[in-house]
């Protein structure tokens, strides 16, 4: 059992992972003392208690994260990026509201607000948050009872840009008391800040790029206000979804290399991208990167007023199907392979190897065919998370699986 002194927090020392699922007090009063504090009846110093209210590691990493998310007032670690997606919509809407929501969607947030939400009394209406009009058109039309507006930005897997502080401007000149959520995962929180543009909660799979290392799984949510955290954290404490101390350790470990990562990738990936929209047997390639004032002026505009950088995932349309997409997924990783890196047709994203997966058939299998076609999330796309892998083979290896397609 670990021991602390009363009324102080525990600080790692030298990368100490603190494993003890209880924390003793010194004296009964302390203890009830403590218990005053976490329910809110007392206003003093946080300390550790038991370990589904936290630990030392988790308090640590995110004190780091707030280092990392510009505009941010409070952090809070999770077992998942589904648990903390999850556990703030719990926390944040009551049966009866209204959740609008970005179109396309990660397919498990899609799951989550389409078939776990709605037994609740939440009804969610689904609107391509890239397009004002039909923002506008959902806010409008369910003003009084909207609780969250859920953005996804840039939107999974097709990267449509979100413009999320006209976003958050009308919610606040429309709605009483909405709350905007932005999911940041793709480009955050080196290229895009939402914080900056009016957001009141940000939201991480820290699995991807703040992991960065593909061995970890955990969620961060993060909030411009400190008070706004406190309906998030209560609702953790009861329901547990707790980031574990090891967890915590490797997360905070990672965030030390977070921006040259994310930048070497993103370099890489302008490259790749680049590349992948000249060659034949590609239809369209979607990256923020290759955006411009004649192919996309809207999408355009936003990036140049919202985004510091275009990030590392590119989805691309092969000229083809279903068995194109395989034939090229498993070519690139024939040549991978041969290079000595490890495997890469997986689902996730963010980390140091490259990854690719075919959305239709694995993370939005569980949308609707209608609604995944409508998306744009067809047969023929495949989503690529360009890793840290040395460039040229990286380029050489896509270019291999893209000629061989060609074949």
């Amino acid at each position: 059992m670990s021991k602390s002194n009363p009324g102080t927090d525990e600080i790692p020392v030298g990368g100490v992972i603190v494993k003890s699922s209880t924390t003793a007090a010194g004296s009964a009063e302390e203890l009830a003392r403590r218990f005053r504090v976490l329910l809110g009846q007392e206003v003093g110093p946080d300390c550790n208690i038991y370990g589904r209210f936290g630990s030392v590691n988790s308090k640590s990493v995110e004190r780091a994260l707030l280092r990392h998310e510009l505009g941010a007032a409070a952090a809070l670690t999770f077992a998942s990026g589904m648990a903390a997606i999850t556990t703030t919509m719990l926390a944040l809407l009551q049966p009866g509201q209204v959740l609008i929501c970005s179109k396309p969607v990660y397919g498990c947030t899609d799951d989550l607000v389409r078939n776990i939400l709605a037994k609740w009394g939440i009804k969610t209406v689904f609107v391509d948050t890239s397009n004002m009009d039909m923002v506008s058109d959902a806010v409008h039309q369910n003003r009084d009872q909207i609780g969250v507006v859920f953005i996804e930005s840039p939107s999974n897997p097709i990267i449509r840009l979100s413009d999320i502080k006209a976003i958050s401007d009308l919610v606040k000149h429309v709605c009483k008391n909405a709350w905007v959520v932005v999911d940041n995962t793709f480009l955050g929180p080196l290229f895009q800040h939402p914080f900056e543009l009016g957001a009141d909660i940000v939201i991480y799979s820290a699995t991807k790029f703040l992991g960065g290392h593909s061995d970890i799984v955990g969620g961060v949510v993060l909030t411009a206000r400190a008070e706004d955290m406190n309906m998030i954290l209560a609702c953790r404490h009861t329901t547990g979804p707790i980031m574990a101390p090891e967890v915590c350790w490797l997360l905070e470990r990672s965030l030390g290399t977070l921006g040259m990562r994310m930048l070497f990738q993103s370099n890489s990936a302008q490259s790749i991208a680049k590349m992948m929209s000249e060659h034949p047997t590609v239809e369209r390639v979607l990256y923020p990167g290759l955006l411009s004032s004649s192919n996309d002026p809207e999408q355009f505009a936003i990036f140049r007023t919202q985004c510091t950088g275009p990030g590392s995932m590119i989805s691309v349309y092969l000229r083809g199907g279903r068995q194109t997409v395989f034939s090229f997924q498993d070519a690139l990783e024939e040549y991978l392979k041969r290079e000595g890196f490890g495997d890469s047709i997986a689902v996730s994203l963010g980390g140091i190897h490259t990854l690719q997966e075919h959305p239709a058939s694995t993370s939005h299998a569980g949308v609707p065919e209608e609604e995944r076609l409508q998306a744009g999330i067809t047969e023929n796309l495949v989503r690529i998370s360009v890793g840290a892998e040395v460039p040229e083979v990286l380029h050489k290896a896509i270019g291999f699986a893209l000629d061989k397609i060609a074949a």
